[in-house]
């Protein structure tokens, strides 16, 4: 059977217009529903629930209920017990357009360290194509994580917030071809 996408709105569909991938894939593992779950992807407003083939009627209700009732908010918990209590686990998958940069910022909270877990990309083999996580692109712009293949680190890496420095997930396709990749990164808010 092939891969099949569920295709909602984030702001039409869930409940505050905001999605937490994490929170979703527990609550749909939690759930009653029966195919096996594969991943989330967002793009914009955009929301994609992938299962390894095709739910049933009664299924895609109640992953209608889930996503309806869904709030955005973490509810704490990674999926890999190596990791420590109330990780993040975020993927950023985009299309990017030829020769074009796509970049994903997120800004810690001000008196919280961000401590990564997990580093990851799916570049490719190309070396016209790069996945990079940056600490404060706007200051000092510290590349923490860069990879042309597809490669993940476990890692230790601590950085103070301070409400305004923010983390980059840069995606660079020097290519004449649109690429689909990514990268993946696992942390916690200490």
């Amino acid at each position: 059977m092939a891969a099949t996408k569920y295709t909602y709105s984030i702001a039409s569909d869930t409940l505050n217009g905001a999605v937490f991938a994490t929170t979703i894939k527990k609550t749909i593992l939690e759930s009653s529903i029966v195919t096996a779950f594969d991943y989330i992807l967002t793009n914009g407003d955009v929301l994609d629930v992938w299962f390894k083939s095709s739910i049933s009627a009664g299924d895609e209700t109640t992953l209608g209920s889930i996503i309806s009732a869904h709030n955005g908010v973490d509810t704490g918990t990674s999926d890999d017990p190596s990791l420590p209590n109330g990780s993040i686990d975020e993927r950023f998958y985009k299309q990017v357009p030829l020769l074009s940069t796509e970049t994903k910022d997120f800004v810690p909270p001000a008196g919280k360290e961000i401590h990564f877990h997990k580093l990851g990309g799916s570049g490719g083999l190309s070396t016209d194509i790069r996945v990079e996580i940056i600490w404060d692109p706007d200051g000092s712009n510290e590349i923490l994580f860069s990879t042309h293949s597809s490669i993940e680190e476990s890692t230790t890496i601590i950085r103070a917030g301070n409400g305004t420095k923010k983390c980059r997930i840069r995606l660079i396709n020097d290519t004449s071809l649109s690429a689909t990749f990514g990268a993946h990164y696992v942390y916690t808010l200490v």
